[in-house]
This record gives structure tokens, sequence and C-alpha cells, in this order.
């Protein structure tokens, strides 16, 4: 497929103009400009005011890096797949149990956003949040396949630990001609290296769990403060530690990238609309 043409900058100023934070119905710009429209009713002025707020916002957003890179990702033309193919790319190779987890978890989100449709930090919040516990999952996938090859290969072969301890057996013979016990320790230090990249999977299958479930954790915090704080600090508190949290684990996939394969696009921006409203 050729590569869409380059955007003009018309195209995010657009862009810019129509952008609606998820989980939201109406883009707040539009919001602005009919508020302005009708206070210019009363007061002209206020008709100066709002054009020069209107130009501010659609400079700054459409300036923005961030912004840019989500438009271009929400490109359906683009030789790179838009959002929506990446999402059901990771969503639909999930087993049924992690597929069911991941439902559920959407759909919690979607309850939280449609208490506070005008909060838009903690619509990115969820929307970032969202993003990462997909990975996660497919994550998960990945690392437990390697396990289960590990497994299977020990069922058929016999466990590592066992194969190494009648290897340090053979060696302690005092009359093994010295080639052959060259050969016998390099088996050895594979072995043993293979082991510990054994121990190594399994840790990592043991961080994704736990960052799941603190995920989980997380967002039904949110939702419990959603609907008794509003805006009161809590939520505000809740929503940063969530940020921080993120932060963390996409630190670590990042480094994981060789093991962790193509997650369908980077790991620290989301999809330019909520997750959590896409089709599930």
């Amino acid at each position: 497929m050729p590569a869409a043409a380059p955007r003009r900058y018309h195209d995010y100023l657009k862009a810019a103009f129509n952008a609606r934070p998820a989980g939201m119905f109406v883009a707040p710009n539009w919001i602005g400009i009919g508020v302005f429209g009708l206070l210019g009713l009363l007061n002209p002025g206020f008709w100066l005011l709002g054009a020069g707020l209107e130009a501010g916002y659609l400079f700054t957003l459409a300036n923005s890096s961030r912004f840019r890179k989500v438009v271009d990702a929400g490109d359906g033309s683009s030789s790179e797949p838009g959002e929506a193919a990446r999402i059901a790319a990771l969503r639909d190779v999930l087993p049924p149990q992690d597929g069911q987890r991941y439902r559920d978890f959407i759909a919690k989100c979607r309850r939280t956003a449609h208490f506070l449709p005008d909060n838009v930090a903690l619509h990115d919040t969820l929307a970032h949040v969202s993003w990462l516990f997909l990975q996660l999952l497919h994550s998960r996938l990945t690392v437990s396949r390697l396990l289960a090859a590990a497994s299977a290969e020990e069922q058929a072969e016999g466990t590592l630990a066992s194969r190494l301890a009648k290897l340090e057996q053979r060696l302690s013979a005092t009359d093994l001609h010295p080639d052959l016990r060259r050969s016998l320790e390099a088996t050895r230090g594979i072995m043993r290296e293979r082991l510990q990249a054994h121990s190594d999977t399994a840790a990592k299958l043991g961080y994704i769990d736990a960052e799941l479930s603190r995920l989980e954790e997380q967002t039904s915090l949110l939702h419990d403060r959603a609907q008794l704080d509003r805006d009161a600090p809590a939520l505000s508190s809740s929503i940063e530690r969530v940020s921080a949290g993120i932060t963390g684990a996409t630190q670590w996939m990042s480094r994981e990238k060789e093991l962790l394969g193509d997650l369908g696009g980077s790991f620290d921006i989301p999809p330019s609309t909520a997750i959590y409203e896409a089709g599930n």
C-alpha cells in the first residue's frame, strides 16, 4: 500500500477544531464557540475575546507533537494501521479468559468516564490505562507461551534441573578424557544459563500479573472516586497515582520490547479516542 501523503498544517487545525476528549459527546471547542457566541449578543466584546481564545487554542493544539502523533496514528489511510486495527489486532488473539477480563476492564472504564463527562484528565488517564492493560494482556500471552514451550520440552526430555544434576554427577568422575570434560563443562554452562533464563521469564510473568491486578484495583478506585468525590482533591490524587504507575509499566515494556515484540504502536501514547469507547 502506498504511503499517505504528508499532512498539511490545515489537517491538524481541522483535527484540533473537532477534537473530542475520550468520553465526551461534543467537542469542547464547539461548546466554547457557542458560549462566546451567545455572550457576544449581550456584549460584542466577547466575540473579540472568543476569537482570540479560539486562535490560541487551535495554534497550541495543532503544534503539539503528541497531538500530531495521535492524529497520524488514527488516520485509516495511513501506511500504519489505524487505531481500531491496532486495538483489534491485540484484542482478538487473547484467549477467552483474558478476553473477558479485558472486556470487564473496558466496561468499568466506560462507566467511570460517563460519571464525569467533562473531566479531561480522567478521560485521558482511562484511555492510557486501557491501552496499557491491553498491551500487558498481550505481553502475558507472549511470556506464557514461552514458558509453556519450555515446559513441553521438559516433559519430553526431563527437567533442566534433573538433567543438570546428572551432568554434574558425570563431571564428578576423575577419569574423564580432557576433551570430553571440556565439552561437558560447556554444556553445563549452557544449561545453567537456560535455567536462569527460565527463572527470569517466570519473574516477568509474575510482574505482568502484578501490574494487571494493580491496574484493575486503581481503576476500581477511580470508579469509586468518580462517583463519590467528583472534583475533590482525592480524585485528582488518584489520577496522579495511576499516571505514575503507567510510567513505570511503559518503561518496563520498552526495556522488554525485544521479548514482547510489536504491540501495535508506542507504549506511552494511547489511541486518540478512548480505547474504552471502541467496539469490544
